[in-house]
């Protein structure tokens, strides 16, 4: 419980933004160019900190592709600059702080369930406290279920004993997971769920700190390495590839990576590692970018083409055109979510769900409000609960104040944490959440946007919603909380033969509550309540 309390400090101290984003029609164009591509690069590391930021946003604004890092560790074992967090609250700060990063340089993030246990002499040792295979099967599943063609591991896996124990056990883990993920006989339990993958080849992503100064590497052969310019500048978007990175790379404030922009042209290196080697400097050489649908890739080709910068509604029938191909050949692809992403984003619809309340616990009945504004040139029909469609008529914002009871349902705590670790590893008790950053436990208001042709569902978060009149307007999460939390005055008591006053503070979050606490201690044991 004390982790459940201090965990919800957190999430409020990280998730304190504004929600109203504005996105010019760059940024969707930008958008648009990866959803036109088909492709996955996962680039892979030990904790976070680790990926190589530059690379992320080259793969991700001048390639256009999928990039995800998988990052062994949340970052458990690590220093922290900025609070007081440790062990699993630390991995949960640092959890957060890659999201954040994601968002700006537009990867994905994805985890194995490793404990980060602290410095480590080497890969041997790492991979006897983690217990190997568990881990090697999270490599694998995270392979088989995102289906990159490339993948680019941060480390050498020849340099064992040469640097931190997890670093090079990312990189064998890697090794080995190349040929497994393709492998029905290696961990066939999870067919189930996903397919056989495999990955087309795999490089070494090293650099000048890997030959101890960078007069070292001036001088190395570097025949048998791919190079990449990541200085780009893009004109669409006013800003270059470097300083996408910095601001990237600054997110992880609890290390203290904040860094100054930077402008001018670097090169990154490349080490092919396995797989079918390209004939040119191109690491995509030979590879497909496009879908093997000729149909949806047409459409998409197309409605990138069309594109209308002054007036970016005009891609709506191409969206729903798009979005309709796509989900009748695959129901389960990640492109249907970022397709109503942008019908939102091109036609200027806004929703949100709000409440005044940080928190609430079961059953207990709060007041929100619902906002759904069309800023479209046409009108919207909104499908709502069990209500009548709504018509929303072009500029019309439509706002309902509504009661809502808190149901019985799940407890705000991150997924990771409901069991507790064993043997270095995080217990995640369904296998199809394995590798996933997180798991949302929000209360959601499904709504139907009827266009005519296609309906859509959408989910609208709650959240709290306040004004800070040093700030201005601010939104949380909204929290599912117990009813009573109960924390220990001290983390660990040591007893002799004498008797110690143990104080048990309980905290209510449901008004008016009364409790009663106990102590479970062995049956030799005497225990007095003090009142």
């Amino acid at each position: 419980m004390v982790k459940f309390l201090v965990g919800i400090s957190l999430f409020l101290s990280l998730i304190f933004s504004a929600q109203s984003v504005a996105n010019s029609s760059s940024e969707i164009y930008d958008d648009l160019l990866r959803l036109q591509n088909n492709t996955t690069v996962m680039y892979l590391a030990a904790h976070p900190d680790d990926e190589n930021t530059r690379i992320i946003s080259w793969l991700t604004h001048e390639k256009h592709v999928d990039a995800v890092y998988l990052s062994l560790t949340r970052g458990d074992g690590g220093q922290n600059l900025i609070g007081t967090e440790k062990g699993e609250l630390l991995g949960l700060l640092r959890t957060q702080e890659l999201l954040e990063a994601r968002k700006v340089d537009k990867g994905r993030q994805w985890f194995t369930r490793a404990l980060d246990f602290g410095y480590s002499k080497t890969a041997t040792e790492t991979l006897k406290f983690w217990d190997k295979q568990k881990i090697l099967s999270d490599v694998v599943w995270a392979i088989r279920k995102n289906r990159p063609e490339i993948i680019i591991t941060r480390f050498d896996p020849n340099s064992n004993g040469e640097t931190h124990g997890h670093h090079t056990a990312s990189a064998l883990l890697a090794m080995e997971a190349f040929d497994l993920a393709a492998d029905s006989k290696a961990f066939p339990e999870q067919l189930k769920y996903v397919k056989t993958w495999q990955v087309k080849r795999m490089f070494y992503n090293t650099s000048w700190w890997f030959y101890g100064s960078k007069e070292n590497f001036e001088k190395a052969d570097k025949t048998d390495l791919y190079s990449i310019n990541v200085g780009n500048y893009y004109p669409i978007l006013g800003i270059s590839n470097n300083e996408i990175s910095a601001k990237s790379r600054s997110k992880h404030a609890c290390q203290g990576f904040g860094m100054a922009l930077e402008r001018s042209s670097e090169m990154e290196y490349l080490k092919l590692l396995k797989g079918d080697k390209p004939k040119s400097n191109d690491i995509f050489q030979g590879i497909n970018l496009k879908s093997d649908n000729k149909v949806i890739q047409n459409q998409l080709d197309q409605l990138v083409a069309d594109f209308n910068f002054k007036n970016p509604q005009l891609s709506l029938n191409k969206l729903l055109s798009v979005y309709d191909l796509i989900k009748k050949e695959n129901p389960q692809d990640p492109k249907l979510e970022q397709i109503k992403d942008l019908i939102l984003k091109t036609q200027g619809i806004y929703f949100e769900w709000t409440t005044g309340n940080a928190f609430g616990t079961s059953d207990e009945e709060i007041s929100t409000k619902l906002e759904i504004v069309n800023r479209s040139n046409n009108y919207i029909y909104i499908g709502l609960d069990l209500q009548p469609i709504l018509k929303i008529t072009p500029g019309e914002t439509y706002k309902e104040n509504q009661k809502l009871k808190i149901s019985n349902g799940k407890l705000s705590n991150p997924y990771w944490l409901q069991e507790t670790p064993k043997d270095n590893l995080y217990v995640v008790s369904n296998p199809e959440n394995i590798g996933l950053p997180e798991i949302s436990t929000s209360i959601n208001k499904n709504i139907t946007i009827d266009f005519g042709s296609i309906k859509i569902d959408f989910e609208i978060p709650l959240q709290q919603k306040r004004v800070d009149p040093s700030i201005g307007e601010l939104y949380e999460p909204f929290y599912s909380v117990p009813t009573f939390v109960a924390n220990f005055e001290q983390e660990n008591f040591i007893f002799s033969n004498q008797a110690k006053k143990i104080t048990v503070e309980v905290e209510s979050f449901a008004g008016n509550s009364t409790a009663k606490v106990s102590l479970k201690a062995d049956k030799t044991w005497k225990i007095y309540f003090i009142s």
